[in-house]
């Protein structure tokens, strides 16, 4: 009905361009051009009919190609915020510091970008906390630019720096040179008995603190990830044991996300009835590529601090453990770093473990020695700045706007200040209704780790195929047929196929079936409609042809005269015909499309014009009514003027 209406209004502009025709061509000195202009001209309301039909057909047409490709746009954007990007790996069942290695020799994968979850507390609600690259995302991630104010690298760009009017915290951590194989060290662990004065030792403790421990290597990828390298105890007190630690997967030959960073030394033990004064010492400590070895710069000036410690022990919170023996009468104790020493390739720290009143009470306990001084405050109610990019549904829901600061507790208990930099429409991959905030996981982990303090995170990943768009189906195949061959790499999940299930799948096949036959069919109608009328238009004016082919015109001129008669009221129909319907299409399509459940789709649908296919239907169509008409214009124009103009017949 609206093409329909549009058409009879269409109709509105003919004479006036009829008019304007014979204007332009009066002037000129062929009679084939001026003879056509002023048919025009003289026979609008004639052809009235004949270019309605034309009108209607092409609009229905245009209308039809241009609301299949907004529909087949709709299910690429639709497939690309539900994906998050060209394909997404989830459900790994390799250690996540070995899963970008892994990722990256998929076949048609050129790049790939971690996307971490975890839960964030905002007042009374849970909300997603997202976990990305900031700088790597961007040119992965497939965000519509409707979806957020800016670009995405101008939207993530500030969460990969401190918070507006705020700094990060210095770094302390250890850079570890190059992209080695492994770590090589010796270490050298001390254990005494720590007594009360005059109290006989436990000649068995220090051998039974030496069982009971574990070390670990902390260390942090590019991606803010944590890695734990298990160390072997010393078997032999006082006695340096060598080791090396591989940082390549045994039997797969992944590696972490170079570079890396040493933060510390985990140490787990169980609290025995008595403290033990521990001097641990690691030395050598080297960065093994293979063919060369660098060691590690140990600041001499950095201080060290111990963090954790508190086993179970219920409400009671027990003094720190010392080094000299003044704790040990106390039922109970937490273990304290005493000393620390440092210099290149070397480091020695000298704690006390801590210890419980009876057997019963023995609890395990597991504890972090650091780089850098102890924070100031553990206990911080505000929290550090964490600037963060939020979604609308979490902005409406903690009644917040950019640029505010907003308080939040993370998943280990940890509390932070959400500074607000920007917002977005929704997350892709995310529903759209998500309450979510997004921040740079390695910004974040830098800035907990000088509160002593990590999130927990779950770990999915976003990869980019191949940027050819020729390609783009065959890297999607065979990186699908890599991973399902290679099942510790999880289920990768790509665009293009869930493009093609929503493109095809339900209600959506049937439409698109429908379109398909609407768009062939109509411009075939179109010209056949318009040459017949145009053939009997042409027949009735036998005579006149007779006349003009008397007074001397040339059957070339009646024939160039007929084809440009014709070929502007086809011109008029078709600009007005792909017009109206790509017009039409524009307005009704976004708001009835639904998805197979009846619902609004979202993202939704864009309103884009596919011009070139429209100008491919109106050309296809204007030239089989050009064929036609000149057809019939070189037959027409050969007359037989006796019989025409015989006696008797009326001119």
């Amino acid at each position: 009905m609206t093409a329909a209406a549009l058409a009879a209004l269409a109709l509105r502009f003919l004479p006036p361009a009829a008019r304007l025709a014979d204007h332009r061509l009066d002037d000129t000195r062929h009679l084939s051009a001026a003879l056509g202009g002023w048919q025009v001209s003289r026979r609008a309301a004639r052809h009235a009919g004949t270019v309605l039909l034309l009108v209607l057909a092409l609009a229905v047409g245009a209308m039809t190609v241009t609301a299949s490709a907004m529909r087949a746009r709709s299910a690429d954007d639709r497939a690309a915020f539900q994906v998050g990007a060209d394909a997404r790996l989830t459900a790994s069942m390799l250690p996540e510091e070995y899963q970008r290695s892994a990722y990256t020799r998929i076949p048609g994968v050129s790049a790939v970008t971690p996307v971490a979850t975890s839960v964030a507390r905002v007042g009374d609600h849970d909300t997603d906390l997202l976990g990305i690259d900031a700088n790597a995302a961007p040119g992965i991630l497939t965000l519509r630019s409707d979806l957020a104010p800016t670009s995405a690298a101008d939207l993530f760009a500030p969460l990969a720096g401190a918070a507006p009017g705020d700094r990060l915290p210095a770094d302390p951590s250890i850079p570890i040179p190059g992209t080695p194989t492994g770590l090589t060290f010796d270490v050298t662990m001390a254990v005494h008995p720590i007594t009360v004065p005059g109290a006989v030792a436990d000649p068995l403790a220090a051998q039974g603190y030496l069982r009971d421990t574990t070390l670990r290597l902390r260390l942090r990828d590019r991606d803010g990830a944590l890695l734990e390298l298990p160390i072997a105890a010393p078997d032999r007190l006082g006695q340096p044991h060598p080791e090396s630690v591989s940082l390549t997967a045994l039997g797969t030959g992944n590696t972490p996300a170079f570079p890396l960073r040493l933060e510390g030394l985990a140490v787990g033990n169980v609290l025995a009835l008595g403290s033990v004064d521990v001097t641990l010492t690691i030395s050598s400590l080297t960065a093994d590529t293979g063919t060369a070895k660098a060691p590690l710069d140990i600041p001499a000036s950095e201080p060290w601090h111990l963090s954790g410690g508190a086993a179970n022990l219920g409400s009671f919170i027990p003094p720190p453990d010392d080094c000299a023996g003044s704790v040990a009468a106390i039922p109970q104790s937490v273990p304290t770093l005493c000393d620390s020493a440092a210099a290149p390739g070397r480091l020695t720290l000298h704690y006390a473990s801590g210890h419980v009143f009876n057997v019963q009470g023995n609890s395990p306990t597991s504890y972090t020695i650091r780089p850098g001084a102890a924070p100031a405050d553990r206990a911080y109610a505000a929290g550090p700045l964490v600037p963060a990019v939020a979604t609308d549904a979490f902005l409406h829901s903690a009644a917040a706007a950019v640029g505010q600061k907003i308080p939040a507790v993370l998943s280990d208990g940890s509390h932070v200040t959400l500074a607000v930099t920007g917002r977005m429409t929704a997350f892709p991959g995310l529903a759209q209704d998500a309450a979510a905030v997004i921040v740079d996981r390695a910004t974040l982990a830098r800035i907990l780790d000088a509160h002593d303090a990590e999130a927990e995170w779950s770990v999915e990943w976003l990869a980019r195929l191949t940027t050819s768009s020729s390609a783009a189906g065959a890297a999607s195949a065979a990186a699908s047929t890599y991973v399902a061959a290679h099942a510790e790499l999880g289920t990768l999940t790509s665009r293009t196929g869930v493009a093609a299930r929503l493109r095809g799948g339900g209600f959506a096949a049937g439409e698109a079936a429908l379109l398909v036959i609407s768009a062939a069919t109509a411009p075939v109608f179109a010209a056949v409609g318009f040459a017949v009328s145009a053939v009997a238009a042409l027949r009735s004016r036998r005579r006149e042809f007779a006349v003009l082919r008397a007074i001397g015109a040339l059957p070339r001129q009646l024939s160039a005269a007929l084809w440009l008669e014709q070929a502007v009221l086809a011109l008029v129909a078709v600009v007005a015909g792909v017009g109206i319907g790509v017009r039409t299409a524009l307005l009704t399509v976004p708001p009835v499309t639904v998805d197979d459940a009846g619902a609004p789709v979202f993202p939704h649908v864009a309103a884009v014009a596919p011009w070139l296919r429209g100008a491919g239907i109106a050309a296809v169509t204007a030239a089989a009514v050009v064929v036609v008409v000149m057809l019939a214009a070189r037959a027409l124009s050969r007359v037989d003027l006796a019989r025409m103009l015989r006696a008797g017949d009326e001119l």
